[in-house]
């Protein structure tokens, strides 16, 4: 991840390169949006609270590139992992 910044607004954004090399060792079909992508699409669109916002998409010739909203603090994997335990459906909440 990387942390970027909109020149005009100063929003803070964050931005994820995949590899397309890698994409194509990952999925069968070469070119095919990752599932990570649709599901933020899908979130996305459904205006669904408390979610990371995708801004942007798009690809170069060697990588995938996708922008989503900064979120301040760690990851949702690392905190999981950090609790050493599953979240209750209301502590997801």
């Amino acid at each position: 991840m990387i942390l970027a910044q909109h020149e005009t607004t100063r929003v803070k954004v964050a931005i994820k390169l995949i590899e397309k090399q890698h994409l194509a060792k990952v999925y069968s079909k070469c070119g095919e949006t990752p599932q990570e992508i649709k599901i933020l699409q899908e979130v996305t669109e459904s205006k669904c609270r408390n979610t990371l916002r995708l801004i942007d998409y798009s690809e170069d010739k060697d990588n995938d590139i996708i922008v989503t909203e900064y979120m301040r603090g760690q990851s949702l994997y690392d905190y999981i992992k950090r609790l050493n335990r599953r979240l209750s459906e209301t502590r997801t909440l």
